[in-house]
């Protein structure tokens, strides 16, 4: 680090105890490349800063939930297009794509886990704020429609305010194909079946838009 060049900052609460230093590290050119802060419990938080073209990627240690999130930046941009977050082994454990403006603002967002199944997918509001979001829960004998094994899939929908406003299940066969699903309210109320019968070269499809058949 001999022609780097090092800054500190300490933030102090009003008792005049510090909360926590933050070390700066910029190379010679005075682009910012790692940050180091230290909490009074002497947890560190370390950061790394790298650049290739118009993409930039920084990579934090989160030392209080033993886990490694890689941001990638385009243009500059405030918020990250893309999240990946590791193990301390380095496995991808869960990977969040974002669809962003122009200037970097989140639109939507997907998330999937280490098999590469959705999890999460959320939509965003002018400041970024969540409006709606979805929940997938899987059963474990099956993951998604098209991987040949039968179960469920389970999705919450939520609102702003995180309240769920509606839950979908989907439930396949043994060679992966949807045959059932079941949509219900707020309260758990069904508000429509449908369920599918396949034929040799043909499938049928029956609905219902209550748990009363109407």
């Amino acid at each position: 680090l001999k022609d780097n060049r090092v800054t500190q900052k300490t933030t102090k609460r009003k008792d005049g105890s510090y909360s926590s230093v933050q070390n700066y590290y910029y190379n010679k050119n005075g682009t910012l490349t790692k940050t180091v802060e230290k909490d009074n419990n002497g947890a560190v938080d370390t950061r790394h800063y790298y650049k290739s073209g118009n993409v930039s990627k920084e990579i934090y240690n989160d030392p209080h939930i033993n886990e490694v999130t890689e941001n990638y930046y385009k243009d500059g941009a405030y918020n990250p297009y893309k999240e990946v977050r590791k193990n301390k082994a380095g496995n991808v454990e869960q990977t969040t794509t974002y669809r962003n403006t122009k200037e970097g603002d989140h639109i939507s967002s997907v998330t999937k886990n280490a098999d590469g199944k959705t999890t999460h997918t959320a939509n965003y509001d002018k400041n970024g704020n969540v409006k709606s979001e979805t929940y997938y829960y899987f059963d474990g004998s099956t993951q998604t429609d098209t991987n040949g094994k039968h179960g469920t899939v389970l999705r919450v929908n939520k609102n702003a305010d995180g309240k769920v406003t509606e839950t979908e299940q989907y439930f396949y066969d043994a060679k992966g194909r949807e045959a059932k699903i079941v949509k219900k309210d707020a309260e758990g109320n069904i508000t429509e079946t449908s369920t599918t019968t396949y034929g040799k070269n043909s499938s049928s499809r029956t609905e219902t838009r209550d748990a009363n058949g109407n």
